[in-house]
C-alpha cells in the first residue's frame, strides 16, 4: 500500500507521510520475518536462522538497489513503486499460501 502511496507524492507533507508508513512497517516486518525464520529452523539453530534471514535480506537490498535503479531509468520513479508495490503483493500471497508452519520447539 505505501509504495503505491508513493508513487503518488506531489507535496512534502504526503512524502514525511510516506516516510512514517514505511518506517512503521519496516518496524514490524523485520523482526516479525526474522523471528519467523528462527521458529521455522528451530531454536537450536538461531544463530544459522539469523544469519541466512540477513544475508538474504543483504542480498535483496543490493540486487534489488540495481534492478529498481535500471527500471527507474528506462520508465520512472512511480513505474518502479507501483511494480515494487505490485511484486511485494504477489510475494506476500505466495508466501502466505506455501509458508510452512513454525516449529516452535
Amino acid at each position: 500500500m505505501n509504495l503505491g502511496l508513493i508513487s503518488q507524492v506531489h507535496s512534502f507533507g504526503l512524502f514525511v507521510l510516506t516516510g512514517v508508513i514505511g518506517g512503521f512497517g519496516q518496524g514490524l516486518i523485520f523482526p516479525a520475518l526474522s523471528t519467523y525464520v528462527i521458529d521455522t529452523l528451530g531454536r537450536k539453530n538461531k544463530g544459522l536462522a539469523i544469519s541466512l534471514y540477513l544475508t538474504f535480506f543483504d542480498m535483496g537490498m543490493g540486487l534489488g538497489s540495481a534492478f529498481y535503479g535500471w527500471i527507474s531509468e528506462l520508465y520512472g520513479y512511480r513505474s518502479i513503486y507501483l511494480l515494487a508495490g505490485a511484486l511485494f503483493f504477489a510475494v506476500s500471497l505466495v508466501f502466505s499460501w506455501k509458508a510452512p508452519a513454525s516449529d516452535s520447539s
